[in-house]
């Protein structure tokens, strides 16, 4: 629900673009799937890394990776290099375990790098914007995706996912049980408390005159500051992706985005 809300809240000219987007990321995170079997899943990822591959050439085939193309065209910028969603994809479906902070943190600039980094740049391609939008994205991509996975950590783990930094057996068992321990919840929530932190600091620093044209992008830091109080919230349980709170998620992204949209901060980024 929450990238639809940043689509709908993205400049008019923008939103078939984001969806565009926001479906290959769909489709490549389809293919390492719970439910699908391992070779069906092989078959799909293989496909997609050589289209992520075309789309950097240039030479796509999918109706999404083509109007991506359009679009980079159309403004002279490149196009989205989405090759490390197909590589996170792999990881994924082998069920690697991250085992230290370093590990943790190059899997989330991974999807950083390629998802959110090309938001940023799809809303401000004026070379002028450049170095401020790339180091808003450099320092706003890890901290939101890594909210986006804790919110998600229970289900993940319950099909051998882990979210968490582990070197052992039994730890990787400590996040498919609920309540979950104090080890666990003291790690999610800290995790929590300095990704939400993280994600102010970046929006206080880009600079004003941007914050129209990044509104798409304050409405999501907005809702992910607001799904991590929801998480840290509920521990020692996971609960906050599961609560049917689509119509207060919806106003806040609304609230954002008029705020984002007037050259103002929206307030949860304050």
């Amino acid at each position: 629900m929450i990238r639809q809300i940043v689509e709908l809240y993205a400049p008019e000219s923008l939103r078939d673009v984001l969806a565009a987007l926001f479906e290959v990321e769909r489709e490549i995170a389809a293919s390492a799937g719970f439910k699908l079997d391992h070779t069906v899943s092989h078959a799909r990822l293989d496909w997609w890394q050589d289209e992520t591959a075309r789309l950097v050439a240039g030479v796509p085939e999918h109706p999404r990776t083509l109007r991506l193309l359009q679009y980079a065209d159309s403004h002279r910028v490149s196009s989205p290099d989405l090759r490390p969603l197909v590589a996170l994809a792999r990881s994924e479906l082998s069920g690697t375990a991250i085992e230290t902070a370093a590990e943790m943190q190059t899997f989330l600039a991974r999807w950083a790098d390629s998802i959110f980094r090309a938001v940023v740049l799809l809303q401000s391609p004026q070379p002028q914007s450049r170095s401020a939008v790339e180091a808003f994205a450099a320092q706003a991509g890890v901290p939101l995706r890594e909210i986006e996975l804790l919110s998600d950590a229970l289900e993940a783990a319950l099909h051998g996912r882990i979210r968490g930094v582990v070197t052992r057996e039994e730890q990787a068992a400590e996040w498919q049980i609920q309540p979950w321990s104090g080890a666990v919840s003291r790690e999610v929530a800290q995790r929590l408390t300095a990704a939400r932190t993280e994600l102010r600091r970046a929006a206080q620093r880009l600079p004003a005159q941007l914050r129209r044209e990044q509104s798409a992008s304050l409405v999501w830091l907005t809702l992910a500051v607001a799904l991590a109080g929801r998480c840290e919230e509920d521990l020692p349980f996971a609960l906050a992706s599961r609560r049917r709170d689509g119509v207060v998620t919806a106003w806040r992204g609304w609230r954002a985005a008029l705020q984002a949209c007037s050259g103002q901060m929206p307030a949860l980024l304050l």
